[in-house]
């Protein structure tokens, strides 16, 4: 790995594309054996470019590790239109003491319609998957 350069640094999280199926092939393979079918509710909710799409950040600069929980993109966005900015920060390798190495100059607050929207979503597939974290997550 090179050098990082000073300066300002800007995060953001965007939605390339939304993909046909959500769920791995292994998940959809088992749910076909047991005989699952995921109800129309759920599909149309987890389908649809009708949905803001969830994600978890995680940021490590040298030794500083964040993880950015309770974002999402908006609904019926892709590409620069879907960018959501989590943090802006200065980059200041030459500091000497580490927190001055990395200073914030913007964080975003997580939006409470994200919340509801992956509650809707543990609610609709009962909650049965972990994800990062072992937080529980609908994917």
């Amino acid at each position: 790995p090179g050098e990082v350069p000073e300066g300002r640094f800007k995060v953001y999280i965007q939605n390339f594309r939304y993909h046909p199926n959500i769920l791995s092939k292994a998940v959809q393979v088992a749910q076909m054996q047991q005989g699952q079918r995921r109800p129309k509710e759920e599909q149309e909710v987890r389908l649809s470019e009708d949905r803001p799409v969830l994600f978890d950040l995680l940021l490590r600069v040298e030794e500083q590790t964040r993880v950015f929980s309770g974002f999402c993109t908006p609904a019926r966005k892709m590409h620069a239109g879907s960018n959501v900015r989590v943090i802006e920060f200065d980059y200041v390798p030459s500091a000497r003491v580490m927190v001055e190495r990395v200073v914030p100059v913007f964080e975003g607050s997580p939006d409470p319609a994200c919340g509801i929207f992956r509650q809707k979503l543990l609610e609709l597939g009962g909650g049965k998957q972990k994800g990062l974290l072992g937080r529980r997550c609908p994917f």
